[in-house]
């Protein structure tokens, strides 16, 4: 270009291709890099690739996207008198995975099959090294007003033109203070063919180590972070993770870090198991139905509101008020 572009579009386009997965070299003034104005319109656009080549590691990205559920396990739950939290039983959650790019993902977690009700937004990098044998996976938070666009836009499978026209309308706005996305540091986690004997003891009689699924780990074992829905709390989180063609498992949980006691998580050590219930084609970015009686996880337009009530009255009422 012929002139340098304010600070905040350079820092803007530095996240945008940071978060998107390509390596950029840090910019420390206009002088070290100069952008065309086109450039955030074509990454946008096109929303970047990274080349992967390792078999298993494809294989990871490719199922690590659609939606899953554990419906079925809160219905086991209380079969077996099992409320949420100290009742010894789980809240029934779902998770939407939405790629932005091979190697990005919006995640969206929410309960009882209400997508009105999301509890946890986050923009999810996995970073792709082909010199060793896992893959590493950074966490990062949502700018506010992004988060309510998307929240706001109910067909999941619009997130990406959410995002990418949130980004090239906003250029002008974002800066160091107010990103794009913000990254939760020390909160990053790491994906392997193999199962950690200790903290993936729980998958053992469910999941094949080394073969057709994938497990993930805190790299630095736990993390301290402020709650998003109890002001002032902090929660010491501790988190590891089981992926297959057809389950997720989620083995999430938060402790007081000054009396150790739980604030959310199954207080019998046993994870969250959800069920695909989507896959995302890879081609149209739209859903294809896996599951076709946990549909109506996916929110107003899969079910009618007597179907929605018959199945919430199974299980006792919407999970996230019980106990």
């Amino acid at each position: 270009c012929r002139s340098c572009r304010p600070f905040a579009a350079l820092l803007l386009v530095h996240t945008l291709y940071t978060t998107l997965g390509f390596q950029v070299i840090p910019i420390k003034s206009c002088q070290k890099r100069q952008w065309q104005q086109s450039s955030c319109r074509r990454l946008a656009r096109n929303v970047g690739a990274t080349p992967i080549s390792n078999d298993w590691k494809s294989d990871l990205l490719n199922i690590f996207s659609g939606d899953f559920d554990n419906y079925n396990q809160v219905v086991n739950d209380r079969e077996n008198n099992l409320l949420p939290r100290e009742g010894g039983g789980h809240e029934h959650i779902h998770c939407t995975l939405i790629p932005l790019s091979p190697t990005t993902r919006l995640a969206a977690f929410y309960f009882d099959g209400n997508p009105r009700m999301i509890f946890r937004f986050r923009y999810y990098q996995l970073l792709i090294d082909e010199s060793n044998d896992h893959v590493n996976m950074k966490l990062y938070t949502l700018n506010p007003l992004l988060e309510q666009q998307l929240r706001t836009t109910r067909d999941a499978t619009e997130w990406p033109r959410v995002f990418q026209d949130f980004a090239a309308s906003h250029q002008d706005d974002l800066n160091e203070e107010e990103p794009l996305v913000k990254e939760l540091y020390e909160c990053d986690v790491q994906w392997s063919r193999d199962m950690d004997p200790v903290q993936h003891e729980y998958a053992m009689s469910h999941f094949r180590s080394g073969k057709d699924s994938f497990h993930a780990i805190m790299i630095f074992g736990q993390a301290l972070l402020n709650s998003t829905m109890i002001p002032g709390q902090e929660i010491l989180i501790k988190d590891q993770l089981s992926l297959s063609k057809n389950d997720f498992w989620i083995h999430d949980r938060g402790f007081n870090p000054e009396t150790g006691d739980y604030i959310y998580g199954n207080q019998r050590g046993v994870p969250y198991q959800l069920e695909r219930v989507t896959c995302i084609h890879p081609d149209t970015g739209k859903r294809e139905i896996v599951h076709s009686q946990l549909q109506w996880t996916l929110g107003e337009a899969w079910r009618t509101e007597q179907e929605y009530q018959n199945y919430m009255d199974l299980v006792g009422g919407v999970s996230s008020k019980l106990n």
